[in-house]
């Protein structure tokens, strides 16, 4: 160590003595008057050390070894660093650093070390066990320059069967309690140790006991943390797992399956509402080593959770195991009972975590009853759109049939008017029988009831059909189709669902466009898809109207727009069929420059 360095530390003691000689002339209570005492004691130690060249050398080693505390908060590290600096401080042989985490009656040897840096066998950690519980218990240090011949501890057996010699013990003191002891020793040598080798000592324990604090603070925090991470990504895996489940059966079967991996109960069972033979509530386990099994409200098992609705604990005893019950809660009221089996007794984390699973589970049940619910509506919705466009084609295809007699004269002649009023009704009805054409395809394609039938289709062939269907419509707006087909372009498709997707887009095109204006079909290979694309020279789409466009029966609040005859139904029908073929569906726009709608169909080679 330079002299600039001992002259800063000469400096660092001389304030230390100030400031504690000033706190000792205060009035406090005596047991801080005698902590000062005590620190004074061992600041004028140090600086006697430091006035005398064999002192600047003890201050130091110990200012050296100080430096490597504190580098690591890894505790079985700073364990090995301090035992290292301790033996280095006083030349032993071997040395030992012992905890009593579980009191002083039962002291813990967690490192053993020797001069080369080495930890200890497990059958060579022999240390005098009176020596480290005398220390520990008294909370002073000692010294023995002989052990064999001191009269405290010559007789002790460990001493005489080890032949122990020299040793030091000091104790690790944090807040004024013992947390543990380092003692070091030689088994040959007699005389090794002497007085200033003790107080050097109980300098670096003060040091130790706080690296040693501050590694075990860090490791117990970071494990705690470490626990609750994984807790959290449990919790967060079993709330995407019920995500998924869609019956009461799978959703109970996941939770307990949770349960039982992540607590350490025997059993889990889960048991939920039902009504017994007589109409009578009952709970029935759902989940467990007894599904099925009913158990009656007034049972002591659950007559508590039930009434009050909060978790309760059992005893072991009488051959029954140690159960948790926690309530299965929502806002609704109770869903169920949770219950976890220990063959003893309950652990003490295990009410947290099973509270938290059984909140888990509520919002499953309570995802679970939402979606039986939406099912059970779309089912009531499919079934009146199928009995509303079956008894709605009756009549219409009446109405039709007679329009279409009479203005065929089969009645006697029809006069200008009357033939005007005929072509309306048949007009209007063609345009119902089209809404209910577009809402039966819309209920089957989302009930999944759509009949496809797909194979390898030329795109041209299909086009030309869909052109054709439309053209009397075009004419009649005296508007022009420019058709550009790809040659031998083919897609693996349904010929028919892509004839009626490709006369949707053609419908919506001529609905906008004005009155002569052209309209463009391409079709083509991209990115291993057949891309049929329809522009326009209409209005374009306003940005706040673009998220809805296939949305059911969303029509823009534009005048303009109104003025066209349609119920939205067209563009939501030809994206649930282009998505049920495989491809995809979209819109290209800018108000004022017209629109280009597009789908995609898987390319056939």
């Amino acid at each position: 160590m330079s002299d600039d360095t001992i002259t800063s530390l000469t400096r660092d003691v001389e304030v230390l003595q100030l400031v504690l000689n000033q706190l000792h002339t205060q009035t406090m209570p005596d047991q801080s008057k005698n902590l000062v005492a005590r620190a004074l004691a061992k600041v004028n130690s140090i600086a006697q050390q430091v006035d005398s060249s064999e002192g600047h050398s003890r201050l130091a080693a110990l200012y050296e070894v100080s430096q490597t505390l504190g580098t690591s908060l890894d505790l079985e590290e700073v364990l090995n660093q301090v035992m290292d600096s301790a033996i280095h401080l006083t030349g032993a042989e071997r040395g030992f650093l012992v905890l009593v985490e579980d009191g002083l009656e039962n002291p813990v040897v967690r490192v053993g070390r020797n001069m080369e840096q080495q930890t200890l066998e497990e059958d060579k950690m022999r240390v005098s066990r009176t020596v480290i519980r005398t220390v520990a218990e008294s909370g002073e240090g000692i010294l023995a320059t002989n052990a064999q011949s001191d009269p405290r501890f010559s007789e002790q057996e460990s001493v005489l069967m080890y032949s122990l010699r020299s040793i030091i013990c000091t104790p690790l003191l944090s807040r004024d309690q013992v947390i543990g002891v380092i003692y070091v020793d030689n088994r040959v040598k007699e005389g090794l140790f002497e007085e200033d080798d003790l107080t050097l000592l109980n300098a670096f324990a003060a040091q130790a006991a706080a690296a040693i604090q501050n590694a075990n603070l860090f490791t117990q925090t970071d494990r705690s943390l470490a626990a609750r991470v994984h807790e959290l990504e449990s919790l967060a895996w079993i709330s995407r797992e019920l995500n998924y489940q869609k019956t009461l059966e799978e959703v109970l079967k996941v939770c307990r399956d949770w349960a039982l991996e992540n607590t350490s109960a025997e059993d889990v069972w889960i048991a939920v509402e039902v009504e017994d033979e007589h109409g009578l509530p009952v709970m029935q386990i759902g989940a467990g080593a007894k599904p099925g099994r009913l158990i009656n409200p007034q049972d002591e098992i659950l007559a508590g959770v039930l009434v009050g609705h909060t978790p309760h604990i059992f005893a072991a005893g009488y051959g029954q195991p140690a159960r948790l019950v926690v309530p299965v809660l929502s806002r609704e009221g109770l869903l169920g009972v949770l219950g976890a089996e220990w063959p003893d007794q309950v652990p003490p984390e295990a009410m947290q975590m099973v509270s938290r699973l059984a909140n888990q589970m509520a919002l499953g049940f309570e995802k679970m009853r939402l979606y039986e619910r939406i099912i059970e509506e779309r089912e009531k919705q499919a079934a009146f759109v199928s009995i509303m466009t079956h008894e709605l084609r009756l009549p219409m295809t009446s109405i039709m049939g007679y329009s279409d007699l009479l203005k065929q004269g089969a009645l006697g002649p029809v006069n200008e008017q009357q033939m005007e009023f005929l072509s309306v009704i048949r007009t209007n009805v063609g345009r119902m029988s089209t809404l209910v054409s577009d809402l039966s395809d819309i209920s089957k394609a989302d009930h999944g009831r759509i009949h496809l039938d797909p194979a390898r289709i030329h795109l041209e062939d299909v086009i030309a059909a869909a052109v054709d269907a439309k053209q009397k419509d075009l004419n009649e707006r005296q508007q022009s189709l420019d058709i550009q087909v790809a040659p031998g372009l083919k897609s693996y498709a349904d010929a028919n669902r892509t004839q009626q997707v490709i006369k949707y887009l053609l419908d919506n095109a001529s609905s906008y466009a004005p009155h002569g204006s052209r309209i463009s079909l391409q079709a083509r290979p991209v990115d291993r898809t057949a891309r049929v694309e329809i522009s326009d020279q209409g209005p374009g789409i306003d940005p706040g109207d673009q998220p809805f466009v296939f949305d059911e029966f969303f029509r823009s609040e534009r005048e303009h727009i109104r003025a066209v005859n349609g119920w939205g139904l067209g563009l939501t029908a030809a994206q649930k069929l282009v998505s049920l073929m495989g491809g995809e569906i979209g819109f290209d726009t800018a108000p004022g420059a017209g629109s280009t709608f597009w789908f995609t169909l898987p390319l056939e080679s």
